[in-house]
């Protein structure tokens, strides 16, 4: 289980639950930009960023959650109460939330994605009857720009997921989720959760040349 939360003044990931690190942004948006949101690759690239495992169960939130909310998160898969529920902290902080069940709809109801040659899978998934399949290559899901935009610098991105050991340990980035924009010319904003050679990384970018990782072995 992944978790990446951002405040406007740090960021934090979470592994399982457990914080595994934290660091500075500046005060500019991490989310204004022209890309959309996607959930697979790095927003403006294609093919060598893809994401070659199984995703299921994203949540978005408009919030940066608390360290007992992400607990309550990682627990979620053995506890009934909370078990698939749209709002499982009893708010309406969760603005997005795929279940990956054969299809790529939003169930909180506002921002359904284009699905680009996701499957989905019935083997041993952690929630429902589907899990998301990318395969490394060109698979993702397309949320969209104004979705990216409502983010801004407070935010939150829980999800499962499930990679080959082949693509763990290899030198290639595996992009799981991105909210990034390109302006050209070495400008950029935005942010990545990427795993990278046994590692797995938030990496935020907030003007030109301004940029940093949050890493933690992914072993």
């Amino acid at each position: 289980h992944i978790a990446v939360t951002v405040d406007g003044t740090s960021v934090k990931m979470y592994i399982n639950g457990s914080q595994f690190g934290s660091s500075g942004t500046s005060s500019q948006s991490l989310a204004a930009g022209q890309e959309s949101l996607i959930i697979g690759n790095y927003g403006p690239a294609s093919g060598s960023t893809n994401f070659d495992g199984e995703i299921d169960q994203v949540r978005i939130y408009n919030t940066a959650l608390t360290a007992s909310n992400i607990s309550t998160l990682y627990a979620e898969k053995y506890t009934y109460i909370t078990k698939n529920a749209n709002q499982p902290f009893g708010d309406s902080s969760c603005i997005a939330y795929y279940k990956f069940e054969n299809n790529s709809n939003d169930q909180i109801g506002s921002y359904n994605a284009t699905n680009n040659n996701v499957t989905y899978m019935t083997n041993n998934v952690p929630f429902g009857t589907y899990a998301g399949v990318f395969n490394g290559t060109n698979a993702y899901y397309n949320i969209s720009t104004s979705f990216r935009d409502a983010l801004d610098n407070n935010f939150s991105i829980s999800f499962w997921m499930k990679t080959p050991s082949t693509a763990l340990s290899s030198s290639t980035q595996y992009t799981h989720a991105s909210g990034y924009y390109y302006a050209g010319s070495g400008s950029s904003e935005g942010w990545l959760v990427y795993t990278y050679n046994t590692w797995l990384y938030w990496y935020w970018v907030s003007s030109y040349g301004v940029g940093n990782n949050i890493a933690s072995s992914a072993n």
